[in-house]
């Protein structure tokens, strides 16, 4: 009797090591595939970086543009300057993620296109860039923001108006 048990315990401690490699690998991959798919980020989550207040210092004015979460499908945004005291908010903006899961940048700027918004779609996205179009509107066309190193962004607005080629770029950096 001890004889069959040592041959089976022999047979089994073979068998376990012959399947052992097997289980590593078939876990390995099945591990990977869940990894993947926990780390996939919606669209909207990919634009997350730009939460937070940006400061644009120009020649008279220091502009600001502030990001928050209004919801799990939704960033907002606003485009300030502080001047004596007196904050004036000269556009309102929204990223927003339809069902399609498609992103969309709508800006409402004061004085423009009749206080209407202006709906512009991605047509670009990366962990550091954002770009939308509308190659309808009269101008811009193009907005996109990159993020950069040392907590800074460009937002570049691009375009054709009255048959020029306009193309602007907009340095910021965190402030908070």
């Amino acid at each position: 009797m001890n004889r069959n048990n040592s041959y089976s315990s022999t047979k089994l401690i073979r068998f376990n090591m012959h399947l052992k490699p097997t289980y590593i690998i078939v876990f390995s991959i099945l591990m990977t595939f869940i990894g993947c798919a926990k780390q996939e980020k919606k669209p909207i989550e990919v634009t997350e970086w730009i939460i937070g207040t940006w400061q644009n210092n120009l020649p008279s004015v220091v502009v600001y543009e502030e990001w928050s979460k209004t919801d799990d499908e939704t960033l907002s945004g606003r485009s300030y300057i502080v001047a004596e005291g007196d904050t004036t908010v000269f556009e309102t903006i929204v990223i927003n993620q339809k069902e399609s899961g498609m992103l969309e940048y709508i800006p409402t700027i004061v004085d423009q296109n009749e206080g209407q918004p202006v709906v512009f779609t991605l047509t670009a996205l990366t962990e550091d860039m954002m770009r939308f179009e509308n190659t309808k509107h009269d101008f811009p066309q193009l907005i996109s923001y990159k993020r950069l190193p040392s907590d800074s962004l460009v937002a570049r607005v691009y375009g054709i108006q009255n048959g020029s080629e306009r193309d602007l770029y907009f340095k910021m950096k965190r402030i908070k």
